[in-house]
């Protein structure tokens, strides 16, 4: 089997992206540190996705979402400024920062990563020194949810992806076929 399908991608032959295929990717369990149910939900939608959950403890395949932020350079000097300029007015003066929010979707097989991919977006906010909130703003947390669409087509062309399903296809094929 695999002969024959390396065979056709040295002839040239396109074989169709597993995600526009009939059926669905095998059971994958979803881990994510965003609060946002709205992504997982996005992702559900997907025909390729229907096996995706939330509780799979235990299961070979895992997708990882995952964000972070990274001062910029400019964005540590004027988060310090005006962190002194807060402090000094007790608060009257916001504090400003400036931050890459990165969101990562990593596909593992028993903890090996097998792919990932990074979206980078810049942010800048405003807070009181008093009401500092921690973790993605509204406009970074909108931001977040709209980069499932760009991972769903990244991951539909992935070629180490079309090889793993095709190998999990291989070995697991049969046991699918009986349920």
């Amino acid at each position: 089997m695999k002969m024959i399908v390396n065979l056709l991608i040295l002839l040239g032959l396109s074989i169709p992206a597993y995600a526009e295929a009939d059926k669905p990717f095998p059971e994958i369990r979803y881990i994510s540190n965003l609060d946002d149910e709205a992504s997982f939900d996005v992702l559900k939608e997907h025909k390729a996705f229907d096996n995706l959950s939330k509780d799979l403890p235990g299961c070979p395949i895992s997708l990882v979402v995952s964000f972070e932020t990274m001062s910029t350079a400019g964005g540590a000097a004027a988060s310090f400024t005006s962190i002194m300029l807060s402090a000094g007015t007790l608060g009257v003066v916001p504090v400003v920062s400036n931050n890459d929010v990165v969101i990562k979707y990593k596909l593992r097989v028993h903890g090996n990563l097998i792919t990932e991919y990074s979206y980078v977006n810049n942010f800048t906010d405003a807070q009181f020194l008093y009401a500092i909130e921690h973790g993605l703003s509204k406009e970074a947390k909108v931001w977040a949810g709209s980069t499932v669409e760009n991972f769903l087509a990244d991951f539909s062309k992935d070629e180490k992806v079309k090889t793993l399903l095709e190998e999990y296809d291989y070995y697991f094929a049969e046991a699918a076929d009986k349920s």
